[in-house]
């Protein structure tokens, strides 16, 4: 198992800057990681119901370009937690969504 440290330096996606030759090293190194791991956990906490920006920043840039990102078709776990009564459950839905759009499985 491998921990990426480093997701607050990515910057926000934005495709005007997600150009082969220019993609912002920081996002890039996240690719590479994401495209050789075998799979994928993600632990997130929910924040008002939903997941951290910086946790969907990251997905955005996984999942591009569309229907050839680093996790097109890589099995994806989804873990976490809150101190609501729903224990997490709103952040894992909304993660799951989020890389279930770029046919992650």
């Amino acid at each position: 198992m491998e921990l990426f440290e480093g997701l607050a330096e990515i910057p926000f996606y934005n495709e005007d800057i997600d150009v082969e030759g220019t993609v912002p090293a920081q996002a890039e190194r996240l690719r590479e990681a994401a495209a050789a791991a075998d799979a994928l956990l993600i632990f997130t906490p929910e924040y008002n119901g939903t997941i951290p920006a910086v946790l969907k920043n990251a997905i955005d840039w996984l999942s591009r370009p569309y229907g050839a990102g680093a996790i097109s078709g890589k099995p994806v776990a989804v873990a976490g937690t809150a101190l609501g009564q729903y224990g997490g459950v709103w952040a894992h839905d909304e993660t799951r969504k989020s890389v279930a759009s770029p046919a992650a499985r």
